[in-house]
């Protein structure tokens, strides 16, 4: 099993450090406990340019229960018996941004009693402000996958500092037959669309899995040049460095990884 602390419910412990790091680094516009996959498809662009408020207003609650009862037409929390998954699923308004006069709401949803193959989620959703509540104007309802057994993100938060636009920074892993590996995704939230950049690997352990030995490695970002590259450092039965380059709408690693993955 995984250990945890009360700090950040469901959060592995061996990530947390790496965690505090990041937020240091990402000037977070706050961060929620709660889920990474594809969200759309590429198009060759350059780093977005545009000038972004550092920082959202304040939202209160009423005005993110209007969000998303402009999405579902019901309150949150939204609990369906019956969904595409197969299982009961609960969908949570968790936050809404503004980036210039669009709103952006983030849900999670959660399947309850689910297999080891099915995936929490996050939801991306895009709205503009109408009268007194709003009208939606793209929806993403599995922008972000999480972990098995129904369970959304460990770990997520909106980062300021990978560039001019808002990305959601989000944690997910994998544990079976003694192996534990754990990754991170980086979700822009662009004007016209959310996009995904990149799904980096940050922790290994396979000592479950053998009497004797086996290794643990885990890394966390230690530096951001915004709109251009960042840097995860590695530690523990191995120690190395790597940094990923941004090109248009991706990172990419330069070179060959050394993490090894589930």
């Amino acid at each position: 099993m995984l250990a945890v602390r009360a700090d950040f419910p469901g959060f592995p412990a061996p990530f947390v450090a790496g965690i505090v790091a990041l937020l240091a680094l990402a000037g977070c516009d706050g961060a929620v406990q709660a889920p990474a996959g594809k969200v759309t498809a590429k198009t060759p662009a350059t780093a977005p340019a545009a000038v972004i408020p550092k920082r959202s207003p304040p939202v209160s609650p009423e005005t993110l229960q209007r969000a998303f009862k402009a999405v579902f037409g019901a309150a949150s929390p939204l609990v369906e018996e019956e969904t595409e998954a197969g299982f009961e699923g609960e969908t949570e308004a968790k936050k809404l941004i503004w980036l210039g006069d669009t709103a952006i709401l983030i849900t999670t949803t959660t399947y309850k009693d689910a297999s080891h193959g099915t995936e929490g989620k996050l939801g991306i959703y895009y709205l503009k402000a109408a009268g007194a509540g709003f009208t939606v104007t793209g929806k993403w309802p599995d922008a972000v996958l999480g972990n098995g057994f129904g369970g959304p993100a460990d770990f997520w938060v909106i980062a300021r500092r990978f560039g001019p636009l808002p990305v959601l920074y989000s944690e997910a892993g994998f544990m079976g037959q003694g192996y534990t590996c754990t990754w991170f995704e980086l979700t822009e939230l662009a004007p016209d669309e959310p996009k995904s950049l990149a799904s980096v690997p940050i922790y290994y352990d396979d000592t479950g899995a053998l009497e004797e030995g086996g290794i643990v490695i885990e890394g966390k970002i230690t530096t951001i040049v915004p709109g251009k590259s960042f840097t995860v450092h590695y530690t523990g039965a191995r120690t190395f460095t790597e940094t990923w380059v941004r090109h248009g709408d991706d990172y990419v690693l330069r070179g060959k990884t050394r993490m090894k993955e589930c």
